[in-house]
């Protein structure tokens, strides 16, 4: 479902870090007071539907703990959190509603959720223009939920988020002829590079951006950094495809931008289809795992 909405209630930032708001009312930090209801909010806002069974809940949260210790911490996460989000009666039926063993967020149309605005942009930037894709990368505005590295049910979404935005991000790289637009890649090749500093073909981009708007000693200074890099996290080279990009922007072999108007058509790099492995997790775990993976 796009996240597109005209009039949502539930507003959920979950790239680059947590919050919430309701209406026209930004929730404090310390608002949501337990931990564990924070992460409930978070775990509904990226699973399909925005509700899962309650076992998976229960899975995902509190792995170590007895079946009845888990429900009573459930309850208590859920009226902390429901207590936050809609202190007055008369909205407090409209989230969080755990009925038939499903718990569900929200209804669709009440909520929208940042990282699947991303998604949904990332995925329609596909067959737009340059401009569509860079809206599409001003959304990705960090990490899924950097403060939450050790959530096992985060790991691969986390991942499937940071490929898409280095897909989207390469893909408008090789279709940016205008020096605004040139501007704003780099910009966000450098912040995926923040992500993985050794990631070779993201270094080759910024290499060519920088050649072809006349930088040459910036795209100089880049390969040197993508050195360091590779010798430091990999014990590696760089490869054959870098070192002759290396000698061609020496040699002045890097074409310029082209002139107005006649932009190459050139077709955004496809989304990276969805990881599936699951390692040493109960059944429920992997399930909510795979569930928060999937493509809505």
């Amino acid at each position: 479902m796009s996240q597109a909405l005209q009039n949502p209630t539930l507003f959920i930032w979950l790239l680059g870090g947590f919050r919430v708001q309701v209406g026209e009312r930004v929730l404090a930090p310390g608002e949501i007071r337990l931990r564990a209801a924070q992460q409930i909010i978070k775990l509904l806002a990226l699973a399909p539907g925005y509700r899962l069974h309650r076992e998976q809940v229960l899975a995902a949260i509190w792995p170590d703990q007895e079946p009845r210790a888990a429900i009573n911490s459930l309850n208590q996460a859920l009226h902390s959190a429901r207590r936050a989000i809609a202190p007055g009666d008369d909205a407090r039926g409209q989230f969080l509603i755990l009925r038939d063993q499903q718990l569900r967020l929200g209804e669709p149309e009440q909520l929208w959720v940042d990282a699947l605005a991303f998604e949904d942009a990332a995925r329609r930037a596909q067959q737009q223009d340059v401009a569509a894709a860079l809206a599409a990368l001003d959304r990705y505005t960090g990490d899924l939920l950097p403060d939450d590295p050790y959530e096992l049910w985060l790991d691969m979404r986390r991942t499937a988020l940071r490929q898409a935005y280095r897909a989207l991000v390469l893909g408008t790289a090789a279709r940016a002829e205008q020096p605004a637009d040139v501007e704003r890649v780099r910009s966000a090749i450098h912040q995926a590079l923040a992500g993985d500093p050794a990631d070779e073909e993201l270094h080759r981009a910024a290499m060519r951006l920088a050649a072809r708007v006349g930088e040459r000693q910036a795209a100089l200074g880049q390969y040197a950094l993508l050195e360091r890099a590779l010798r430091h996290e990999l014990q590696l080279e760089p490869d054959a495809s870098s070192q002759q990009l290396y000698r061609d922007i020496l040699a002045g072999r890097v074409a310029p931008l082209a002139a107005a108007g006649q932009a190459p058509d050139v077709l955004l790099a496809p989304l990276p289809m969805p990881l599936t492995r699951f390692i040493g997790r109960t059944r429920e775990l992997a399930e909510v795992r795979q569930l928060l993976h999937s493509t809505r």
